[in-house]
């Protein structure tokens, strides 16, 4: 999986400062992309990705993108491994440090929850001041749009 790597093409909406908003063409196996974790809808059925862009693209470049299985699998571990994680390890401590209460199984679901948020809270704090630029789908190739 990590050697994968999903290959789209798309029109430059936005560029600056080194990102370009891509809307994607063609998304008729988007239900079925791992890579959906990157996209972000926007008005109607066009989906939308925010990519590095070290070709300086324009509005209207028509570009190729990549993204890597590896960011596909970290970004997955990230948003929903490691919560599952937390959440079973709070469950099952909150259960044995609340097992003198009369109800443990409702103290530590609501421990859990307050952590799984902190952890949220923290992800997208962190997330954004820190360069994800290797996480990211990167611009491949562009084709200029001449006026």
């Amino acid at each position: 999986m990590a050697a994968e790597e999903i290959i789209e093409k798309g029109i430059v909406v936005t560029a600056d400062n080194g990102y370009a908003d891509i809307a994607l063409l063609g998304g008729d196996n988007c239900g079925e992309c791992s890579a959906k974790l990157f996209c972000k809808p926007s008005e109607g059925e066009q989906k939308i990705l925010q990519v590095v862009d070290s070709y300086k693209t324009e509005p209207g470049d028509e570009v190729s993108i990549s993204v890597s299985g590896s960011s596909i699998f970290k970004v997955s571990f990230f948003l929903y491994g490691l919560p599952l994680i937390i959440i079973i390890a709070s469950v099952i401590a909150g259960v044995e440090y609340f097992k003198e209460t009369t109800q443990p199984e409702l103290y530590s679901f609501l421990v859990s929850i307050c952590f799984i948020t902190v952890y949220y809270i923290l992800f997208l704090f962190i997330g954004k001041k820190r360069n994800n630029n290797n996480l990211m789908p990167k611009i491949t190739s562009v084709i200029r749009h001449i006026d």
